[in-house]
């Protein structure tokens, strides 16, 4: 019989303490599973997760675009200083030029950075 009542008085005690820490330590979607608080927040999880793929993938095909553009750019630069400038002045025009690009991508850089925040 004493052992029955110290196993009552256990299994009484347990259920007090678990009813306490389920009240305290639980969110609203685990009590609701399934609610529409539960269902908000998958759905903006995966706006969020959709949004940050969406922004990443056009950078990255943005980047690969841009770095094809400059690698013709780039020949197309090396010929046009070859045809017009003489051998012996190569080195001093492809400074010049590489100065030159440097300057106008900057530009150009900077130009769309502001034309981005205005945008948001």
């Amino acid at each position: 019989m004493l052992a029955m009542k110290n196993i009552s008085e256990l299994v009484s005690k347990l259920a007090i303490l678990n009813k306490y820490s389920y009240k305290r330590f639980r969110s609203p979607s685990i009590r609701r599973p399934g609610g529409s608080l539960e269902m908000e927040r998958i759905t903006k999880t995966r706006r969020e997760f959709e949004d940050h793929f969406r922004t990443t993938l056009l950078t990255v095909v943005g980047g690969a675009f841009a770095f094809v553009m400059a690698l013709f750019w780039n020949d197309a630069i090396k010929e046009t200083i070859n045809m017009i400038v003489p051998a012996s002045q190569t080195v001093f025009y492809k400074y010049l030029a590489a100065v030159l690009v440097t300057l106008i991508g900057v530009v150009a850089i900077f130009a769309m950075t502001k034309i981005m925040k205005k945008a948001d």
